[in-house]
């Protein structure tokens, strides 16, 4: 299953950096299998590993094309992610639209880590795996909220262990007194009033969500902590509340309706053909349309400074004659300046960033 999914992403072999030596690892350790047996098991792992990758890498070559093959998927993709961006903003934000997953998740993994020896392969494999995935998101220079998606699953699994324990384990009094429960409702109160005063805009279903996703989280987390001594059950079912309503806060704070979304691609559908072609650094809205252009995308070190200079010469004697335009930020920062004018001339503006050619 690592070797197949190493052909459709590259990301996977941050999976594979940590699940390989850790399967290898628990096999080993496995000292009630005989010698040979353990050996076997090893074998038929690199050998799985290995026949998808080599039976592409065979047909690629039977074909003439390995060398094309191995420098636009490793050595393009190495160049692009050359071009680092800070994993930071991407992190936060998953992390504060799902709280429970990844809060939950992060500290059951560590929580897994001090007793990895004495578990054995049961808990070696997943956690390993789950260090080499969060290891990724720092390293690989370019870390997409697709990439996440690979460590959620464990995440979910070290959480609902961590939860298993806590509710098996005894409960550690820290509430006591009145001053715990005090404090709670004033915080609360506070983070209600705070909400109320600087969500904008307050009026719309939007802010009405945000306030009201917050406002329960708020609410819910304080009665849990103030019932917690007296009534356990209850406060973990609040807690349980006020973690998907910050979730539905968050959503509803950051939300973009994709409503222009399908009103330009329904204005591509009927404005123009089947075989109209478009230009731009993104599919976008004309998706559906073939490109007019070999680099339909131009968010990294593709086109070269002679790519463009053949472009705009196709352009300007109507060699590439594409009917649509999609003019975002990605292609007017990729373009150099003389392109970039040569459309703006031709081409009038419709809606959003789609320009029709003047002279269709």
């Amino acid at each position: 299953m690592l070797g197949g999914a190493l052909l459709f992403t590259q990301k996977q072999a941050f999976a594979l950096v940590g699940f390989a030596p850790a399967l290898l690892w628990s096999i080993a350790a496995r000292h009630d299998l005989p010698r040979r047996t353990r050996a076997a098991l090893a074998a038929i792992f690199g050998l799985g590993l290995i026949v998808p990758i080599a039976m592409m890498a065979w047909w690629f070559d039977v074909h003439g094309a390995l060398d094309a093959f191995v420098h636009f998927t490793v050595g393009v993709n190495g160049r692009l992610n050359a071009d680092r961006f800070s994993p930071f903003p991407r992190l936060v934000s998953n992390v504060i639209h799902a709280p429970a997953l990844y809060g939950l998740g992060a500290a059951g993994l560590f929580a897994s880590v001090r007793p990895i020896r004495r578990a054995g392969g049961a808990r070696v494999v997943p956690v390993v795996t789950a260090l080499g995935l969060a290891a990724g998101v720092f390293v690989i220079g370019k870390a997409y909220d697709q990439y996440y998606v690979m460590l959620l699953p464990l995440l979910a699994v070290f959480g609902a262990d961590l939860a298993q324990d806590l509710a098996g384990a005894e409960r550690r009094r820290w509430t006591n007194g009145a001053a715990v429960p005090i404090a709670a409702a004033g915080l609360a109160a506070a983070g209600i009033v705070a909400l109320a005063v600087f969500v904008e805009p307050r009026t719309t279903l939007r802010g009405l969500l945000t306030i009201g996703g917050f406002s329960v989280a708020v609410i819910c987390a304080a009665c849990a902590v103030t019932i917690e001594r007296s009534r356990p059950v209850l406060a973990a079912m609040l807690a349980l509340i006020a973690l998907p309503a910050l979730s539905v806060g968050n959503a509803a704070r950051s939300f973009q309706p994709s409503a222009p979304q399908f009103a330009d691609l329904a204005y591509v559908t009927e404005q123009t053909r089947p075989a109209d072609t478009f230009l731009g650094g993104s599919p976008g809205a004309a998706v559906f349309r073939p490109h007019a252009w070999f680099y339909f995308f131009t968010t990294g070190p593709f086109a070269s400074d002679s790519d463009w200079a053949q472009l705009l010469a196709a352009l300007e004697s109507a060699r590439v004659r594409p009917r649509l335009l999609v003019l975002d930020a990605r292609f007017t920062a990729a373009a150099p300046p003389p392109v970039v004018a040569y459309l703006r001339r031709h081409y009038r503006h419709v809606r959003g960033d789609l320009f029709e050619r003047e002279d269709r």
